[in-house]
């Protein structure tokens, strides 16, 4: 009898102990970047079967290897399952965090905002700096730089001694509006010299075609403000991309904006 309990013991212990080995190899792999062979790892570790407090950990270092990796829905559907098999894990809000941060870098702004700030109301002071810190980065992404300034004036105030606070002393140095190009209206145009542009907006008021400008810019677009003024009528702002000598580049820039949500327009 007491020889079958020492097996058993040593039976448990061994497998407690692999487990522990396979979570800080984990753990290494995550820190030194290799997100490749962490997500190897993870799907051998799910694979055989782990008890619940490894499985617990190793959702959450699944979720945050495919968030490394850009596989946004992947991400999302491991910290879902965390959420759903684990309501009382010390990852949730951190999961949460991530599940956010997958719309945010899928610029899904309105819902990564939304689980952003209900974080802020679950008063985590662990995860409250990370959270304003990416409030701050999403409202600059939407050009929003007062709301960032608030949040930014939040993360300093509320959480002085965060790494955040350390790390984010300003906002960036705001893009300088780039000079409005007046279009003339003229019927003469020179023969061979024909450019294309995609247009996604035109505006009455110069600040919101301004705006629009400085979202596009912000997500990597060679954005630009033309004004037209009729020689009757109201001036416009529009808002163009790209001077393309082919029709056919154009047409593929607004196939790709038009897929984001933009209303887009190839213009000569």
């Amino acid at each position: 009898m007491f020889k079958k309990i020492l097996i058993l013991n040593f039976l448990i212990f061994g497998f407690t102990a692999s487990c522990f080995a396979d979570i800080e190899k984990l753990q290494a792999l995550l820190i030194s970047g290799d997100f490749t062979a962490a997500e190897i790892e993870c799907r051998a570790v799910l694979a055989g079967n782990p008890n619940q407090a490894v499985k617990e950990q190793v959702l959450f270092y699944s979720g945050t290897v495919n968030l490394k990796q850009k596989q946004y829905p992947a991400a999302r559907s491991n910290f879902n399952l965390l959420l759903k098999d684990f309501p009382e894990s010390g990852y949730l809000n951190r999961a949460r965090l991530g599940i956010a941060d997958t719309y945010l870098y899928e610029e899904n702004y309105s819902l990564a905002e939304k689980i952003y700030l209900e974080l802020l109301e679950r008063k985590d002071n662990q995860i409250a700096p990370a959270t304003l810190a990416r409030l701050i980065d999403l409202n600059i992404k939407q050009g929003n730089r007062d709301k960032a300034q608030e949040y930014l004036n939040r993360l300093h105030t509320q959480c002085p001694l965060s790494m955040e606070a350390s790390s984010i002393k300003n906002l960036p140095q705001e893009a300088q509006p780039k000079p409005v190009v007046k279009e003339e209206i003229s019927e003469d145009k020179e023969p061979g010299a024909e450019t294309f542009a995609v247009q996604v907006g035109a505006f009455a008021d110069r600040t919101k075609a301004e705006n629009l400008r400085k979202e596009l810019v912000n997500k990597g677009e060679d954005a630009y403000v033309v004004l037209l003024e009729p020689p009757n009528g109201q001036s416009l702002y529009r808002v163009r991309i790209g001077r393309f000598s082919s029709q056919s580049e154009a047409e593929r820039l607004a196939q790709k904006l038009t897929s984001k949500g933009y209303p887009t327009k190839v213009v000569p």
